[in-house]
């Protein structure tokens, strides 16, 4: 969704994020945010076994294993560039 259709203001959207970045509150690690306000999230997110069905379930997606692969070659091209 876009425009005024968008859930939420694009402008506000990493306000959040960024004051997390910014180490100034530590303690709130394992948390989920929203709006720079603790809020509820699924209690799936902290179940392993799902966690680990669903990486099994991406890990059978042509395009999931592509992108994955993708990612790992630019973070060690990333590696290389800054050693030389």
């Amino acid at each position: 969704m876009c425009g005024s259709a968008a859930p939420d203001n694009l402008q506000e959207g990493a306000v959040t994020q960024v004051w997390l970045a910014s180490g100034k509150d530590a303690a709130f690690t394992g948390k989920y945010f929203f709006h720079l306000k603790a809020a509820k999230y699924s209690s799936l997110v902290d179940d392993v076994s799902a966690q680990e069905l669903l990486l099994k379930r991406c890990m059978q997606c042509p395009l999931f294993i592509f992108l994955y692969f993708l990612q790992k070659t630019i973070s060690i091209e990333k590696r290389l560039r800054t050693n030389l």
